[in-house]
């Protein structure tokens, strides 16, 4: 059997605001998107690289306001790069701007534990917190619409009342108390990381497709792995249930 390591220490949940929302949401221009995306660990790559190759692809639709943060301070190239640290994120989405008409993503990948995202270098015990990714989105976006991909363990305690919003769509890669997997250890991504950009790469349309077409790919790479299910968790606000991906 290959070699795999937990990523952090087959059901899902796929929750949906059932309230009217008096504005909705389908198609935000891809240059109108802003995007934060974040690498949070640094004890394998494989979180930057999922950070790294998702601004990638955002950038190659048209979103052109991303602003990407590793746990490695230097770029494959040797620029510098900001710090996984709330303060500095913050400083990213203030200097991104606001502009009429926008929407946010806020993607991260790392370790989670209950209620509790790794960020490397925050100072204050290495984590953001349910009460953190809330102020970021926030200030990122308002009551615009925002997507928070929060690709850890145990990130699905992360959907609360406290997070939820009509015009929020949170997806989460595994239930509270579950694990998810970062499989061989030569690949480039974990296992939710890979499945989602394998169904970007395959021409999923709305986030509500990704996440559904992310599912039976995740769920057979666990059953290959003979990992423990990690019963990926979504949350689809009211006013944002069929929003589209940037460009699609």
């Amino acid at each position: 059997m290959a070699a795999i390591v937990a990523a952090c220490a087959a059901q899902h949940a796929e929750l949906y605001d059932t309230a009217s929302a008096p504005t909705s949401w389908s198609t935000v221009a891809a240059d109108d998107w802003k995007a934060l995306v974040v690498g949070g660990a640094d004890d394998r790559p494989i979180y930057d690289f999922a950070a790294e190759d998702i601004a990638g692809r955002l950038r190659d639709a048209g979103v052109t306001r991303v602003a990407l943060h590793t746990a490695s301070l230097t770029a494959p190239d040797g620029s510098p790069r900001p710090t996984a640290r709330l303060s500095s994120l913050r400083q990213s989405l203030g200097n991104m701007g606001t502009r009429q008409g926008e929407a946010c993503l806020l993607y991260f990948s790392s370790h989670g534990e209950d209620g509790s995202l790794r960020l490397v270098d925050e100072p204050k015990g290495h984590a953001a917190s349910v009460a953190d990714i809330d102020r970021l989105a926030t200030a990122a976006c308002g009551d615009r619409p925002t997507v928070l991909v929060l690709s850890a363990c145990e990130t699905g305690s992360f959907i609360t009342a406290q997070l939820e919003r009509p015009n929020r769509i949170i997806i989460t890669a595994a239930a509270r108390g579950r694990a998810t997997y970062a499989a061989k250890l030569d690949e480039r991504h974990g296992a939710f990381d890979r499945c989602l950009i394998g169904a970007y790469d395959s021409g999923a349309s709305t986030w509500r497709e990704l996440f559904q077409r992310v599912l039976p790919c995740v769920a057979e790479r666990e059953a290959w792995l003979r990992a423990p299910a990690s019963q990926p968790q979504a949350f689809f606000g009211a006013a944002v249930a069929d929003l589209r991906l940037p460009a699609r």
